[in-house]
């Protein structure tokens, strides 16, 4: 569900998401070590849903149960002490968000 309104989005309005938060640019953090990288996706059950079915379609790795974190999770990547998935984590949830789908980065170098 769109965070700021009651209308569920569709399932080509969640897929347009996926696809401009997997094109999003980002730069690299600052290394802090090695991590797990996620977003996660929070909303009713038909959303949740439909974002999964959409990271299917776009051959994105979505867990139901995710590692060292919450559920519903989007796995970006593994950070190898280079800053980047941590940063492409960031840049994926913050336009997730521009388009409605209600999300957030999970993730942090040890």
């Amino acid at each position: 569900m769109n965070p700021t309104n009651t209308v569920p989005l569709s399932k080509s309005q969640v897929l347009a998401a996926l696809k401009a938060a997997q094109a999003a640019p980002f730069t690299p953090e600052r290394p802090t070590g090695c991590g797990r990288a996620y977003v996660i996706v929070r909303g009713d059950r038909a959303t949740i849903n439909t974002v999964a079915a959409g990271c299917k379609t776009l051959g994105l790795m979505f867990l139901r149960k995710a590692y060292g974190t919450s559920g519903n999770a989007i796995y970006i990547g593994y950070d190898n002490a280079d800053g980047r998935a941590l940063a492409k984590a960031k840049a994926f949830a913050a336009t997730l968000k521009v388009h409605g789908v209600d999300a957030y980065d999970d993730a942090v170098g040890d």
